[in-house]
């Protein structure tokens, strides 16, 4: 065991990083920007993707690189992710009559936040308050999901999409890419990693690589 000044300086750093993000549950800095999904075929809208932002008073804009990393490793992911869900579900409810189709809502949930056994309910009791329909909901999980407790993963995804619900694999790719257990899971979308999509233009080899991930995605449905 070894101890530095930087190493000090950094400990310190993220300790008043998780305080200030404590803070920033509570006085509401804490807000959602929407991303739009395109149907490439159709043209068509088909979702908004939830994203957290975090616009602190004197540091301006934290991006979410820095901040979510720190709501995992200290708990607060949770609290967090509660909030980004109902957010994001209460402003799609307001879509169902701005659009002549239904848009859904994609939200990302970390493995801490799906893993918990209460998850499912959690989810049930913000569509309840909220009024939001379960199939204008999509939740993007990260392929460590699929390792962090495979078995809690496989029963709060089949209570979710028993009443509607749908999954997507986010960043798919990178990572652990368990590919053994995605048959097994009743995800709905693969949604590739934009490290293998921005080579796309560039490299024979990239056009290949996300050729085949989008063969693989439709072989099992």
């Amino acid at each position: 065991m070894y101890f530095t000044p930087d190493l000090g300086t950094l400990v310190r750093e993220r300790l008043n990083l998780e305080n200030q993000l404590r803070d920033a549950l509570k006085k509401n800095q804490i807000y959602v920007n929407y991303q739009p999904e395109f149907d490439v075929t159709s043209g068509q809208l088909v979702r908004f993707e939830a994203l957290a932002r975090w616009n602190h008073p004197t540091l301006g804009a934290i991006p979410p690189d820095k901040f979510i990393p720190v709501a995992e490793e200290s708990g607060l992911i949770v609290p967090l992710g509660a909030f980004i869900l109902e957010q994001a579900c209460a402003e799609a409810k307001k879509w169902e009559n701005l659009t002549p189709y239904p848009v859904q809502v994609a939200v990302n949930v970390s493995s801490i936040q799906f893993s918990r056994v209460t998850f499912a309910e959690e989810v049930a009791e913000i569509l309840h308050r909220t009024g939001l329909k379960p199939e204008r909901l999509q939740l993007e999980l990260t392929e460590s999901i699929m390792v962090d407790g495979i078995h809690s993963t496989a029963e709060n995804m089949k209570l979710l999409k028993n009443v509607g619900i749908t999954f997507a694999i986010d960043d798919f790719g990178t990572g652990y890419s368990c590919l053994s257990y995605l048959p097994s899971l009743p995800f709905d979308a693969l949604k590739i990693d934009r490290s293998f999509v921005r080579t796309c233009d560039s490299s024979v080899e990239g056009r290949m690589l996300v050729q085949s991930l989008i063969s693989l995605a439709q072989n099992i449905g």
